[in-house]
């Protein structure tokens, strides 16, 4: 396994990571199957999405003695309702949320909280930057000790851009893979992101996967590419 840092934050991370949203409602054994053996082989950075408590109860044991070993990412405004995803921004259901991951977890503190999902500039000025609201929240964990970086997941390159400006923001997570490689803009906000040293995490590097689909023509939304709707065809050779 090779390892990067991640811009300003100095963590070294693995190039290869693991992004648990896949394993939400599979086995115990299989969760922990999957955990430890790419522990094992050197990856080290786990990207947790899901805050739903049986999801983390199965992740915390996977995990269990390792601790010191990886990096542990939360997502801020991640929710669950009703056995349920919720994107929240409610202090209150944050808080609870992130405390009671925390204790489940068996940890006093994550090295990387994300502010979850930010879907437009517009959010991001209106609803993250408001005053008490997610932006001053994950400021307070870091002071706190209970973060050790801050930062943003986004499917918006402007919220990007926005995110590399603000200062406040250590790591920003964004699709990167081929069906946005020409994307307007992209290359030089990610250049924007290199000259502040903020890490980029590389989101969805496969497109959800429909870049592996072979002999089949495939829709690819905005989630997939950052923001533009693209078609792979099949072609007939």
């Amino acid at each position: 396994m090779q390892y990067r840092t991640l811009g300003r934050t100095g963590l070294k991370i693995s190039e290869v990571s693991i992004g648990t949203e896949w394993l939400e409602k599979k086995s115990p054994e299989l969760i922990t199957s999957v955990i430890r053996k790419a522990i094992q082989n050197g990856v080290n950075y786990f990207d947790i999405i899901f805050n739903f408590e049986e999801h983390l109860t199965k992740v915390s044991k996977a995990i269990e003695g390792y601790r010191d070993k990886i990096v542990l990412v939360h997502h801020l405004g991640s929710s669950e309702y009703k056995g349920k995803y919720k994107k929240n921004r409610s202090n209150k259901s944050c808080i609870n949320t992130f405390e009671k991951y925390l204790k489940i977890m068996n940890t006093n503190y994550v090295d990387i909280m994300f502010v979850h999902f930010v879907l437009s500039a517009t959010n991001f000025e209106e609803k993250i930057l408001r005053p008490n609201g997610p932006l001053d929240l994950a400021l307070k964990y870091k002071a706190e000790g209970k973060t050790k970086f801050i930062g943003i997941s986004t499917h918006s390159l402007a919220v990007v851009e926005k995110a590399a400006k603000n200062g406040n923001f250590d790591v920003i997570m964004f699709q990167i893979n081929m069906s946005n490689n020409a994307m307007p803009r992209r290359n030089e906000v990610l250049a924007l992101c290199a000259q502040e040293n903020i890490g980029v995490i590389a989101m969805k590097p496969y497109a959800g996967g429909v870049l592996f689909r072979k002999n089949a023509n495939v829709s690819m939304g905005g989630w997939r590419t950052g923001g533009y709707k693209l078609e792979k065809k099949k072609i007939h050779l």
